[in-house]
């Protein structure tokens, strides 16, 4: 049984305000809070030295996709992936956006790395052109509102030219030069509250849950904090409680941040609870990408080499909908998926946005469907430059084609490299066909460059 009665959906038909007025006091509410570096087993119930009581609870009442993954582990074009549902490289986006990067073309618009391998241009923004999901929400109804972290282009590309009617806590920057006051060195306008940084983003997340008039119009919220992003930075009291536990240096401090994190969730959800809207608000809890720290078991992280290894490219992935069972699914899944799923939860016809790249996961929610596709991650940094995994095979595709084979199923942590095993053959070479062919219809041409 879906989120909505089927009366409603009789009514709805297609996604427009026309025919959504009627019924506009039973759309759920959306709050979807996406993490920064945060690793896949960053958290309490998945590994005990992290105190994360609230994001625990959340996960044993929801349903968690233990298996799911970004489509580049990397911060901008995660975010990309995240509202857009396309492949970033799609947009156009092969690494972050960098203020320093050189300019190949001379126009602003594309940015490079003289040391990249590829050679590779890449988006300083995200084109106006492109459509969010908060775009095709308000179009149906719905306030939306971004808090926090951005990090896709400048002032005329923020999140109000992109669907947000309430906005908080944006930057230029990709992450905040403190977690305490001064927060940014290019902005003067936050308030000055002498907050911990996580903590002025929730209470803004807050202040706009408890005042919203819900009986005129739902609520989607984007929540994109900043941490655990670097620089490695919490109040000393919580970091204070890890250091005595025996954590050593930055590592208690990261787990104080993790904390923080935590305590974010359990306020917001204090907060929708206190509104009267916990019976009918989604809520979803991500991240962009694996942590600087380890991710044992996991192999690799955010940092270069590695990141297309499990422990950079996979991330927790917890969704809410109320009236439906806990479940842990196994399922391997994109944050693509997200975009998708939220248009056929509110009732809005996902064969609309044939660009979406990501599929609804309500046939697997609710109707158990077992869904073979290939799933890629890109970026453009190093030597690894794409994988794509099929039915449990992943391929990890290189541009020096020291290639790298992993079945998942029976090697989760990446210990065995089976590319050169003649058992694996048709499957290898299918997987370098899928792969050579993504990179050659959607990745953009190297562009030699002066030294």
């Amino acid at each position: 049984m879906r989120l909505l009665c089927s009366k409603f959906f009789a009514i709805l038909g297609l996604c427009s305000i026309n025919s959504l007025y009627a019924v506009e006091h039973e759309r759920p509410n959306i709050v979807v809070m996406f993490v920064d570096d945060l690793g896949c087993n960053d958290l309490g119930y998945k590994n005990p030295s992290f105190h994360t009581p609230n994001i625990n609870e959340l996960a044993q009442n929801s349903i968690d996709f233990i298996n799911a993954y970004v489509p580049s582990p990397t911060s901008s074009p995660s975010r990309v992936g995240l509202l857009t549902g396309r492949y970033p490289v799609k947009v156009g986006f092969t690494r972050h956006i960098d203020d320093n990067a050189f300019d190949p073309f001379g126009t602003g618009e594309y940015g490079m790395f003289r040391n990249d391998p590829g050679k590779k241009p890449s988006r300083q923004f995200l084109p106006l052109d492109e459509i969010t999901f908060a775009e095709v929400l308000k179009k149906s109804g719905y306030t939306t509102c971004a808090i926090g972290k951005w990090h896709l282009g400048g002032e005329k590309y923020y999140p109000q030219k992109q669907g947000f009617d309430i906005v908080y806590g944006e930057s230029d920057l990709g992450h905040p030069v403190s977690y305490f006051e001064p927060y940014f060195t290019k902005s003067d306008f936050h308030d000055k509250n002498g907050k911990y940084l996580t903590d002025y983003l929730t209470d803004s997340a807050i202040e706009v849950i408890k005042t919203h008039d819900y009986k005129k119009t739902p609520l989607c919220m984007y929540l994109a904090h900043y941490g655990v992003h670097s620089p490695i930075q919490a109040p000393q009291k919580i970091v204070d409680k890890y250091l005595s536990k025996g954590i050593k240096g930055n590592y208690a401090t990261y787990h104080a941040m993790v904390e923080a994190i935590d305590n974010s969730v359990g306020n917001i959800l204090q907060a929708i609870k206190d509104s009267g809207q916990e019976d009918n608000t989604i809520f979803v809890f991500t991240s962009d990408q694996g942590g600087l720290f380890t991710n044992y078991p996991y192999r690799g992280g955010k940092m270069v080499g590695t990141a297309l290894y499990e422990g950079g490219a996979r991330i927790p992935f917890i969704i809410s909908i109320p009236g439906h069972k806990p479940q842990s699914i196994k399922e391997r899944v994109t944050t693509l998926d997200i975009f998708p799923t939220l248009l056929d939860l509110v009732g809005c016809d996902v064969s609309e946005y044939p660009q979406l790249d990501g599929i609804s996961l309500m046939q697997i929610i609710d109707e158990h469907k077992e869904i073979s596709r290939p799933l890629f991650s890109y970026r453009s940094y190093d030597d690894q430059v794409c994988f794509v995994i099929l039915d449990d095979l992943k391929l990890i595709y290189t541009r020096s084609g020291n290639h790298e084979l992993f079945d998942l199923k029976k090697d989760p942590f990446e210990q065995n490299n089976i590319y050169g095993n003649i058992l694996y053959n048709d499957k290898r070479n299918e997987l370098v066909n899928i792969v050579e062919d993504f990179l050659k219809k959607y990745e953009p041409k190297s562009v030699e460059i002066s030294k």
